[in-house]
């Protein structure tokens, strides 16, 4: 239940962000330049944290709690929190250094100032996902102890980010105001699941071992996911280029329709 009206309220709030988009910019060069900006963090969220990791994390992590304890449980958390983090700094950074180039290629049929202005925003958006990547990691934490209020509320808070960006940060920033808004949100995220779970006990320890007990297990559960999640991406991403190398505002249109068919 809790899960179920948590969901319903996150694809409200998420049709109320999406209307403040279309009542603020319409469809134009400013939100092509945003979603453009957008599919890169989210397709390497999405390929190492959320199918991947989620999906085999969780069923270790229980079973590692079922047979060792919680204190081991925990142990494994920390561990795959580290792995995650330097893997997804280092993915990070590189997007980050590559944020000019990947711009040119997404916004190929744009103007440089619209290329220009898509790396700036991908650059803000990039590190999001170091927030997303831990808190999934605390996310599966919760849904293993049976504690869905922290993890139901995230993805709402996360889209009322994105409104804050919408409303009070853009004016003052302009257009990286938007990023700074998806920032927010993906803070947001994080925090209200690191707090969840350190009130349940969990201290993390900075432990790095990829021969810890169940760690071996996640890492060889998670390719298969991953290149399942990857072909999906793929075809977005194509999706993507397409409309980009259609009239402006094609892809904001795409995006929305999208959205609401979600």
């Amino acid at each position: 239940a809790i899960l179920a009206v948590a969901s319903l309220a996150s694809r409200l709030i998420g049709l109320v962000r999406d209307n403040l988009f279309a009542k603020y910019f319409g469809a134009s060069d400013i939100l092509d330049m945003y979603n453009a900006a957008f599919k890169v963090p989210d397709f390497i969220f999405n390929i190492v944290v959320l199918g991947a990791l989620s999906d085999s994390f969780v069923p270790v992590f229980i079973e590692r709690q079922a047979q060792a304890g919680k204190a081991a449980a925990d142990q494994l958390a920390s561990t795959i929190l580290t792995l995650l983090a330097i893997v997804l700094v280092v993915l990070t950074a590189g997007a980050i250094l590559a944020a000019e180039p990947l711009a040119q290629w997404l916004m190929a049929s744009r103007s440089v100032a619209q290329q220009a202005g898509t790396a700036q925003l991908m650059r803000i958006m990039l590190v999001s996902v170091i927030f997303f990547g831990l808190s999934n990691v605390f996310a599966g934490m919760l849904q293993a102890r049976r504690r869905f209020l922290s993890f139901a509320a995230a993805p709402i808070l996360y889209n009322l980010g994105i409104i804050v960006g919408i409303i009070w940060f853009y004016p003052r920033f302009q257009l990286v105001g938007l990023a700074y808004g998806v920032l927010l949100g993906a803070l947001l995220h994080f925090l209200v699941q690191a707090l969840a779970v350190y009130q349940q006990g969990f201290r993390y320890k900075p432990l790095l071992s990829i021969h810890s007990p169940g760690v071996q297990t996640i890492l060889r559960l998670m390719p298969p996911r991953a290149l399942t999640l990857g072909a999906a991406q793929l075809n977005i991403a194509v999706i993507a280029i397409l409309a980009l190398r259609l009239p402006e505002g094609s892809l904001v249109i795409w995006t929305w329709a999208d959205n609401l068919q979600n």
